[in-house]
């Protein structure tokens, strides 16, 4: 009886003693971090958050159901723009395999709310609007040339993903600064959200330099006046001002920094090799780098060159985004196929975007020493 009663008076002394310690010695700053009232102050610091822009634009259109809605082989931002055509089929390894992208080639009534598709792609869009929203809501214009950069790069980004969110949901919540946590911002009507879209487009294409020159591949990574007045002929497009569109979009044809690439040239547009072409305003830059990127070999999918056969069962032609993978998503059905080679026959059109079984076994393969001397009849044979 005595142990118990002493080693309850033990415990309450532990206690009491717990209570007299000074609350300022629990209070251990973090390591390794840098508090959000101590950042957003240089330039450095601007630079670092629209690389952070950037990131999170890439995993907007990476971000995909069934991997933890991080990214995916079949991206929501690819399958809402490309599932829902009617003259493709989405397909798989069977037919219970990305059921989430077929449910929205099909229409299918079970794609509303539960679907990984559209809840992912919402969710990341917002989170990209965010980073947007960090960087203008520390920085202004005026601070310094690089700031100004910046800023406009952000504004862009965010107006083009609001674009998307009102093209797949109407009326999205606009928020153009970071929410407090009571904050719980409703509907905004489509035309207010598109009329920030462009006033946004307007506003950061006067801070954008302009792509140096057809052969300018850093101008086709970055964003530059011309991609921002690209992205505001669009949505001029979209709300029927077809006239200002043709105005705004004349300047980017007229600038003297694109054009379309030759004929033998186009099968490259959406693989490695046509990188930075003539023709593109903008893509995201990757590195094809298995350090750096985990999953998958450590190629991102952000091409979404989804072929009609098991890429990761041969070795393929450098052309290719990746060498490893798989394909299904997107066959083009048989109405389409007949129209396209009634219509174009052997075109380098045609060829670039549908290739027959001869012609793919007649590609050249450089992974495994093919040579312009390895002929077509001895593939053939």
């Amino acid at each position: 009886m005595k142990k118990i009663i002493y080693a309850g008076i033990a415990l309450a002394a532990s206690m009491m003693f717990a209570e007299s310690c000074s609350q300022s010695l629990l209070e251990i700053p973090k390591k390794g971090v840098i508090s959000i009232e101590n950042f957003y102050q240089t330039e450095e610091d601007a630079e670092s958050a629209i690389t952070t822009v950037y990131a999170a634009a890439i995993k907007y259109i990476n971000i995909g159901p069934g991997f933890g809605a991080n990214w995916c082989i079949a991206p929501s931002y690819f399958i809402l723009k490309n599932a829902p055509a009617d003259d493709i089929y989405w397909g798989s390894g069977n037919k219970g395999d990305h059921v989430f992208g077929i449910e929205i080639n099909e229409y299918r009534p079970s794609f509303g709310d539960n679907s990984d598709v559209v809840a992912n792609n919402y969710r990341g869009a917002y989170q990209c609007i965010y980073a947007c929203n960090l960087l203008t809501d520390h920085y202004q214009f005026g601070q310094s040339a690089n700031i100004d950069r910046y800023i406009a790069e952000a504004m862009t980004i965010r107006a083009w993903v609001y674009m998307h969110l009102a093209t797949y949901w109407g009326n999205p919540p606009y928020v153009d600064h970071v929410l407090a946590g009571t904050d719980r911002p409703g509907n905004t009507p489509h035309a207010e959200v598109m009329k920030h879209v462009m006033e946004d487009l307007e506003t950061a294409a006067k801070y954008l330099p302009s792509r140096n020159g057809k052969g300018d591949k850093d101008g086709a990574v970055r964003l530059t006046k011309d991609a921002a007045l690209a992205f505001l002929g669009k949505a001029q497009v979209l709300t029927g001002d077809y006239a200002a569109a043709k105005t705004t979009l004349k300047q980017v044809i007229t600038s003297g920094n694109y054009d379309l690439v030759p004929g033998d040239q186009m099968m490259y547009l959406f693989h490695k090799r046509g990188d930075g072409s003539c023709e593109k305003v903008f893509e995201f830059n990757y590195t094809d780098n298995t350090d750096a990127i985990k999953g998958f070999g450590g190629h991102m999918h952000v091409q979404n060159n989804q072929a009609n056969f098991w890429r990761d069962l041969m070795n393929l032609p450098d052309l290719t985004i990746q060498l490893m993978g798989w394909g299904g998503g997107g066959n083009p059905s048989k109405k389409f196929v007949d129209a396209l080679v009634a219509n174009e026959g052997d075109s380098y059109r045609r060829k670039a975007w549908i290739i027959s079984y001869e012609e793919l076994l007649c590609l050249k393969y450089s992974s495994l020493g093919d040579t312009d001397e390895t002929t077509d009849e001895f593939k053939l044979m």
